[in-house]
């Protein structure tokens, strides 16, 4: 992790933690400061979502070998037939070794660019539905105070359903539906990393 991320994610600041509380549903929940572990758990769950190149590649791989032996029967059938197909035709359905090689060579460097996870990725992530209660539900979890905390499923539901009733509210005092939506997120998301900002100590992204 470079050094900007790890300032993102640590919750590094010049002030100090204080006691913070957040609402899951009815109930109200003490949370921890931010840790950087973190950053490995959301690293994880990003790069999990990404498809791994390669098979795609094996399948792309055989699908042209299965093809060049088509064609390469037909041509037969052709010979046998007494016809003589063009020769550069049965030069070009020999299997190309070396391209087959530079296939599975841009597969792997690939694979190894889409195990990387910027700060940008990780602020996308931080600021989704998902990432937001994931690091609430987290905070949750490892403050002792609380003995009974909720799972991650209850906290992202609970997110959802401050969401839903803040789009509700904001349509009915006129808002258009997109625009309600877009501002209750705003809000919503935005009470959740408040909170958590202040159990670390932070500002609402952990600087």
């Amino acid at each position: 992790m470079d050094e900007q991320a790890a300032s993102v994610v640590s919750g590094a600041s010049s002030t100090f933690p204080q006691p913070a509380t957040k609402m899951v549903g009815d109930k109200p929940y003490r949370l921890a400061p931010r840790i950087l572990e973190n950053y490995a758990q959301a690293e994880r769950r990003i790069l999990a979502k990404r498809p791994d190149p390669i098979p795609e590649v094996l399948r792309q791989i055989r699908q042209a070998k299965r093809d060049l032996l088509v064609e390469r029967r037909r041509a037969e059938a052709e010979i046998a037939g007494g016809e003589e197909p063009d020769a550069e035709l049965l030069d070009l359905l020999a299997w190309d070794v070396e391209a087959e090689r530079a296939m599975l060579h841009q597969a792997v460097e690939a694979a190894k660019a889409s195990r990387i996870v910027t700060v940008g990725e990780y602020g996308d992530w931080v600021d989704s539905f998902e990432g937001t209660a994931y690091l609430l539900w987290d905070a949750i979890r490892r403050n002792p105070e609380n003995s009974e905390p909720p799972t991650e499923d209850e906290v992202l539901r609970a997110v959802l359903d401050d969401w839903e009733a803040k789009v509700r509210e904001l349509v009915l005092h006129g808002l258009p539906d997109e625009e309600a939506q877009a501002e209750a997120r705003r809000d919503v998301l935005g009470d959740c990393h408040d909170a958590m900002a202040k159990a670390s100590g932070s500002d609402d992204r952990g600087n």
